[in-house]
């Protein structure tokens, strides 16, 4: 998979509209340009994140079919070739392991693909730091991010992970 938008039409979507993790994972897991998912997230522009019933929304809106993981785990992110996927920040927001209502403010969606199981290794797309693999990820993004949340742990977890079918192209 390849970027569908620059780094400046990234930073200027952010500037204009407010475009952040949700609108860029969406735009890059269905490999469209940023501004292209723009009219098809419901009350983004007003709101400034994007829950779970506003990603279903846009992918209806887009016609983009997914396939949602009932109880997801970490495999589960690359159980297909593209997946959606919602992280939960953990905290004290998450009690007996799972998260309350107030806990969706400490979310982050990123897109986690392959491109040949065989060859490639698994692969994160997350609007803080590009497109790396899971390790990368997982060692060099996610300890600042959890780090910027007040009261975060540390810890993090898939709470939605959305199988889309490989993007043509």
């Amino acid at each position: 998979m390849n970027y569908t938008f620059s780094e400046q039409e990234k930073d200027h979507a952010y500037a204009t509209w407010g475009a952040n993790c949700g609108p860029n994972a969406l735009a890059f897991a269905l490999q469209m340009p940023l501004e292209a998912v723009r009219s098809h997230i419901p009350q983004f522009e007003n709101r400034r994140y994007v829950s779970p019933s506003m990603m279903r929304a846009a992918l209806a809106s887009l016609g983009r079919p997914f396939e949602s993981v009932s109880r997801p785990a970490i495999q589960d992110m690359f159980s297909t070739r593209v997946s959606l996927v919602r992280i939960q920040w953990g905290g004290p927001w998450i009690v007996e392991g799972k998260p309350q209502r107030w806990a969706a403010r400490q979310t982050h969606w990123i897109c986690c693909y392959y491109e040949d199981r065989q060859a490639e290794p698994e692969m994160v797309f997350d609007v803080n730091g590009g497109i790396r693999p899971f390790t990368s990820w997982r060692e060099v993004i996610v300890p600042p991010l959890t780090a910027s949340v007040p009261r975060c742990d540390g810890t993090w977890f898939p709470v939605n992970v959305w199988r889309l079918p490989y993007p043509r192209g």
